[in-house]
């Protein structure tokens, strides 16, 4: 799949009206079906079948199902912050790189994210070194090349 190909299925326009009348067009990034594990056997299967590896902030579970695609999760519980803005930036933080890094990833995976509670803490680009490091970690990313 071409890289622009991912980044259109990812892609959605939306405009919002501001208090002055003002009309603003912002492009916000929703991970694709194509792209997300939605059934709850999938997730079953994933967690009692996949291999795991962890970071304090992050953990990844990833399973190869063999299909030419590659689908996500994203899981940041109660646990990590009761606060829902927060545990929705971190799901959006997670999304969008995974937006960005999808055409490297490798293809025929299922793969869950899990945000555990050290990730409140830390800034952004850390954020995404954690998430780079467990997919190299778990070989789904060629690894780095200076």
């Amino acid at each position: 799949m071409a890289e622009t190909d991912a980044h259109d299925k990812w892609a959605k326009s939306s405009s919002s009206t501001t208090s002055k009348g003002a009309t603003s067009t912002f492009r916000v990034a929703i991970m694709s079906r194509t792209y997300r594990i939605k059934e709850g056997s999938d997730f079953e299967k994933l967690f009692a079948r996949g291999s795991r590896v962890h970071l304090p902030a992050l953990s990844l579970v990833f399973f190869r199902h063999g299909r030419s695609d590659t689908r996500y999760a994203v899981v940041v519980g109660l646990a990590v912050t009761k606060r829902a803005t927060i545990r929705n930036r971190l799901r959006r933080q997670i999304s969008e790189y995974i937006r960005r890094t999808l055409p490297k990833i490798a293809p025929g995976y299922d793969c869950a994210f899990i945000v555990r509670p050290p990730a409140v803490k830390i800034r952004r680009d850390a954020f995404r070194n954690a998430a780079t490091i467990l997919l190299r970690r778990a070989q789904l990313l060629p690894p780095h090349q200076p």
